[in-house]
């Protein structure tokens, strides 16, 4: 049996109540702001791009990217997985297809990153992917990876 592919679909109205309904474990909550958050901001800010994370049919998560604007480089905002979906690989997956997306379809060459000190998952994730810290706020780690040519 062959397992379902990962896509990433732009947040629609027909996905938007599946997007916002996704939740995580208690002790994540305080990793990122609100998915809703999140899309009343990409409603703003033209150059950010909200996706449902799909696997096969099924929401599974959020990813939202876009052009940072004090360093005017390409930037991962959110990404989050529903707690049903966790340690399954699909964060990496999710990345691995957001890097490369960036990188073909937008000509990004260096991409940025933040995440919270105490998201060990998100950190070895990111340290994995090649991203490497340059500098923090608090407990927000900035970090960023270059794209291979």
């Amino acid at each position: 049996m062959t397992k379902p592919s990962i896509k990433l679909q732009r947040v629609t109205e027909d996905n938007h109540l599946q997007v916002v309904g996704i939740t995580t474990n208690e002790n994540q909550t305080d990793f990122y702001p609100s998915i809703e958050s999140s899309l009343e901001l990409a409603a703003k800010y033209e150059n950010a791009h909200p996706f449902a994370i799909l696997l096969g049919e099924e929401v599974c998560g959020f990813l939202m990217y876009g052009i940072d604007e004090t360093t005017k480089l390409w930037k991962i905002y959110r990404l989050v997985i529903d707690k049903r979906y966790q340690r399954q690989g699909i964060g990496r997956v999710v990345m691995e297809l957001a890097l490369s997306e960036l990188k073909n379809h937008h000509g990004a060459n260096e991409v940025l990153i933040v995440y919270n000190e105490e998201n060990t998952s998100a950190i070895n994730l990111y340290r994995s992917l090649g991203f490497v810290q340059f500098g923090n706020e608090g407990k927000r780690i900035l970090a960023k990876t270059i794209l291979s040519q």
